[in-house]
């Protein structure tokens, strides 16, 4: 399948399509400082939905960040999750029909995913009247020079080390506002910090067992509450506050 923006019809009624896109960005070191984020679509030749058209306007899509998760293989039309137009970037029509855009800049949406969490772009007509269409090759192509390239220039980071072990649950995950820890040893130490690498919180659990923090009076985004216990051991896990 393609990866398509489309306003058109189909035996007479309308026919939208939206598309989504996402690429894995937990690799990034925490508190990276993103600098340049360069996102390349390329035209699908073999695409059934055809070429670029602009035949009743401008075919002017968006990309947009998604704000819930998604499955590729399930979502549709009415499942399909939400999306800002926050820091939304717009393509300008296309000039041919076969016509490839590279290195669109997404720095700010990127930056928006890491800090405030993200499930990829989504791609849409800025107007969604017909007849108006954009079909770029997804990475299901056979041709893989034509998939979707996402390219992030960074520097920096911390040494926060994500790690984890089977004792220790940290939840719910997302959160409204207090985390639960369970699975605690004596003399713990829990530490919250955002991604830029800065300490929030630091507190000392009165016993073993179960203690809670509360994120209540922070920014939505993500943060990373590190728990190191009397023994030495540590975990460390990322928590979307909503």
């Amino acid at each position: 399948p393609s990866l398509a923006a489309v306003a058109w019809t189909n035996s007479g009624g309308p026919s939208n399509i939206r598309s989504l896109l996402a690429f894995d960005l937990d690799t990034l070191p925490v508190g990276a400082q993103i600098l340049d984020a360069r996102l390349s679509l390329y035209h699908d030749p073999t695409s059934s939905e055809g070429e670029h058209s602009s035949l009743s306007g401008p075919n002017n899509c968006s990309i947009r960040r998604v704000l819930q998760a998604w499955d590729e293989m399930t979502v549709t039309w009415d499942s399909q999750p939400g999306s800002t137009p926050q820091n939304e970037v717009v393509l300008p029509p296309s000039t041919s029909n076969t016509q490839d855009y590279l290195d669109i800049d997404v720095t700010d949406l990127v930056v928006d995913m890491i800090q405030y969490g993200g499930h990829g772009f989504l791609l849409r007509m800025e107007t969604e009247s017909y007849y108006r269409r954009v079909v770029f090759a997804s990475s299901d192509h056979s041709d893989e020079d034509l998939h979707p390239k996402l390219v992030i220039t960074h520097q920096g980071g911390v040494g926060i080390e994500e790690a984890s072990h089977d004792a220790l649950r940290i939840h719910p995950n997302p959160t409204k506002g207090q985390v639960l820890i369970d699975g605690l040893e004596a003399d713990a130490q829990v530490e919250v910090f955002d991604l830029l690498g800065n300490r929030l919180t630091t507190m000392r659990p009165p016993a073993a067992g179960r203690t809670a923090v509360d994120l209540s009076d922070r920014p939505q985004g993500v943060y990373l509450v590190r728990v190191v216990e009397g023994s030495g051991r540590s975990s460390v896990q990322r928590v979307l506050l909503q």
